[in-house]
């Protein structure tokens, strides 16, 4: 039972690490940034039988490389209302009940994963992508752009945190 919130991770590889299992993990309004690609990725979750359960991975912004992990038996894992930026992300592992990918912005079509999905590229308040805003408000979405508003829970798609 951790809970991850309102941090960005910067010039990294893997930022977050399951691979052997976890239970009750909260990820949320966080942005990983620049991550080093051909690592595994920025957030992982573990491959074995029953390792990943209530899970919940929302208003997160993710740039670059690869995301979750193929674990089989997932139970109550919820992905929502995040921005994926260029990559590929793996929540689909085997569910065997109660899982949840919804309401996720990808910038790739082919990458989509989940319902309600929302293709484009956003734009955030201080600069686009691959410029990357420099300070926490800066990663707030303009209002032109995807994913603004659009989350299943009326705010931004993508980080809602925005620094002290």
């Amino acid at each position: 039972s951790t809970t991850i919130t309102g941090n960005r991770f910067l010039n990294g590889a893997t930022y977050v690490m399951a691979p052997d299992g976890s239970n009750g993990l909260v990820i949320e309004r966080n942005v990983f940034d620049e991550c080093v690609v051909g690592y595994g990725g920025p957030v992982q979750f573990g491959n074995n039988i029953g390792s990943l359960s209530n899970l919940t991975y929302r208003h997160n912004t993710l740039l670059c490389g690869n995301c979750g992990g193929g674990a089989t038996g997932r139970v109550n894992v919820t992905v929502e209302n995040n921005i994926f930026v260029d990559g590929t992300y793996d929540f689909s592992g085997t569910c065997t009940s109660g899982c949840v990918t919804r309401y996720n912005l990808f910038n790739i079509s082919g990458n989509q994963i989940g319902t309600n999905v929302v293709i484009g590229t956003p734009q955030w308040m201080g600069g686009t992508y691959p410029t990357r805003p420099a300070t926490w408000a800066g990663w707030q979405l303009l209002s032109s752009s995807p994913g603004y508003a659009a989350g299943n829970d009326g705010l931004d798609i993508g980080t809602t945190y925005y620094g002290p």
